[in-house]
């Protein structure tokens, strides 16, 4: 859906949302899905980051042209090489500092009735505005707080957050476990939305399609997807990897792409970088694979492939049981790090004592509920202007 948005075309009551414009993550690919419903409804979202350059390619991509408000100072990281120093964190809070003053402008500027944010650095921004009964502090979290990280800042961090701001959105029961149990009266679970799924185009081969869609980063699991590559590999089977890698990651692309050219056939592992739309290329699989290897916060991948019609193959952990249960998902969850027996179960596929059939009526339309965008929405917005 195009959606094609000039500031002085569009009246109604601004959102501020708070990204950190150089990353597209989970946060992003929401309002890619909702952003057409909230300007419908005469809402006016502008986007508070550091940089828009690469948000603005990421909707320009789909036709949504967006409204963002830059001069924030970018967050340097909370920990180097995993050590957390004072230096790091007098750095972030006097980021956290001046781009608090950023934001107490643009709520003056643009009315603004909410500002929601979709990180941990600008969670603690968000709470550390004033109460104030002309807009709502929204924290939308994303993530399951590892309450060690950090030497437990990131759990404190949390607790504090929670306890200062006006609502809470989660995306999962494993998301809203991590909140002080004092807190969660605050909270409102909603699953991310998802758009309208493509059909598959790719004919039937002899040769199975498994595919990974996922952002390049250790927890994600690519690692367990070479080890399934090399053990399939006299097997028909090919393997297509899509997702998004930070400037920090790199590194780590670099070397699964090296190791991946020892395979014994290289050329049935591709391992490709961001793609705006990967969707097509799901839909065009046999199976996906989620191998996420610390908790998941929620999923959307495995909702999106039985969406396209597509059976998934899921380590479990975190929110992937609770999808699975409350949505009848259709596929097979293995033992999280058990890559052995996902590549087993793969190689019985494509030995043909597994089914590989569609499974496009596994997760029918009247099972989304609140999940497609346009219910999305609404639910949404109660949280954000109560």
């Amino acid at each position: 859906m195009s959606c094609n948005f000039e500031r002085q075309n569009v009246s109604g009551k601004s959102l501020l949302i708070l990204v950190d414009g150089d990353f597209v993550g989970g946060a992003e690919t929401n309002y890619r899905f909702i952003l057409p419903g909230l300007l419908s409804r005469g809402w006016r979202p502008v986007f508070v980051c550091p940089e828009d350059q690469n948000l603005r390619a990421y909707f320009d991509a789909f036709g949504h042209r967006i409204e963002t408000a830059t001069g924030m100072l970018r967050y340097p990281p909370f920990s180097v090489g995993g050590r957390t120093s004072p230096m790091n964190l007098f750095r972030v809070f006097a980021a956290i500092r001046v781009n608090r003053r950023r934001v107490m402008h643009l709520i003056r500027e643009h009315s603004a009735v909410a500002v929601i944010s979709n990180s941990m650095v600008s969670h603690l921004l968000n709470a550390s505005l004033p109460l104030d009964p002309g807009y709502r502090r929204v924290v939308h979290l994303h993530d399951i707080v590892n309450r060690r990280k950090a030497r437990g800042l990131y759990g404190k961090g949390l607790d504090w957050i929670s306890r200062r701001v006006d609502a809470i959105i989660t995306i999962s029961d494993a998301v809203v476990e991590t909140i002080p149990k004092s807190e969660r009266y605050k909270s409102t679970k909603l699953y991310n939305p998802i758009g309208e799924m493509p059909v598959r185009k790719r004919a039937r081969e002899e040769r199975l399609r498994v595919g990974m869609f996922a952002r390049y980063t250790k927890w994600k699991g690519h690692g367990d997807l070479l080890q399934i590559a090399a053990t399939c590999t006299d097997a028909p089977v090919e393997f297509v990897s899509f997702g998004n890698v930070s400037a920090s990651d790199q590194v780590y692309l670099d070397g699964l792409k090296t190791m991946a050219q020892a395979l014994k056939h290289p050329d049935r592992l591709r391992l490709n970088g961001f793609t705006p739309d990967p969707l097509q290329e799901m839909a065009d699989c046999d199976f996906v694979l989620h191998l996420s290897t610390s908790p998941e916060p929620f999923g959307r991948v495995l909702i999106e492939a039985n969406a396209c019609g597509v059976p998934i193959l899921a380590y479990r952990g975190g929110g992937v049981d609770e999808l699975f249960e409350n949505l009848g998902l259709f596929g097979e969850r293995f033992s999280n790090g058990d890559w052995a027996a996902v590549a087993a179960f793969i190689l019985a596929a494509a030995a043909g004592n597994q089914s590989t059939t569609s499974v496009a009526e596994a997760l029918p339309k009247a099972r989304l509920g609140g999940i497609a965008a346009e219910n999305y929405v609404d639910s949404y917005l109660r949280v954000c202007h109560d």
